[in-house]
């Protein structure tokens, strides 16, 4: 884009992250997302602070994870704790997948996948525990 004389827009960065999310490229998706705020003046939207929390819960960094949820300037947004819920499974994080999973039920009592999410979490830490 930069080399046809485009400036990107938000929806672009947005893209950017995701396709860095699935490439699990943590690394380049943070360089993208402090390039989108530095050089480009672009406030990151919900959307890109979920990617970012997507994109480091998926690789492990749950502490980081955590901390971008801080910075979001709605807390009641469900995708970002469902995202955060994705990544406690994976690394069977009961803690934080308890706080994640208390933010989404907060705002969506019957939020099926969140019980099971949760109930896989215990599970997985149970059976890792009578190993």
């Amino acid at each position: 884009m930069e080399q046809q004389g485009l400036i990107p827009i938000d929806v672009a960065f947005t893209s950017i992250l995701s396709a860095c999310n699935h490439a699990e490229n943590i690394e380049e998706g943070y360089d993208y997302f402090n390039l989108m705020k530095d050089q480009y003046g672009i406030q990151p939207s919900i959307e890109h602070y979920n990617c970012m929390v997507d994109l480091f819960g998926r690789a492990g960094n749950l502490d980081i994870a955590v901390a971008m949820i801080k910075k979001v300037p709605i807390s009641d947004y469900l995708p970002i704790w469902i995202s955060l819920l994705g990544a406690c499974q994976k690394w069977r994080n009961v803690k934080l997948g308890l706080l994640a999973f208390e933010n989404v039920v907060c705002w969506k009592k019957n939020h099926a996948a969140a019980y099971v999410c949760m109930g896989n979490i215990y599970a997985m830490k149970e059976e890792e525990n009578n190993i």
